[in-house]
């Protein structure tokens, strides 16, 4: 890691090869989510 900061989306994008958003669920409104259904990827639920 060289020093620099890695994050969980810096993971992500190493493993899926490529590039990753993460959006937490619960902090956005029915109609946004509606629209990006198709693109979502469960990675971990609680």
């Amino acid at each position: 890691m060289d020093g620099k900061k890695y994050y969980l989306y810096n993971s992500l994008e190493d493993v899926l090869e490529c590039n990753v958003d993460v959006v937490t669920t619960g902090s956005n409104n029915k109609d946004f989510l509606e629209n990006i259904s198709k693109d979502v990827v469960l990675i971990y639920e609680k």
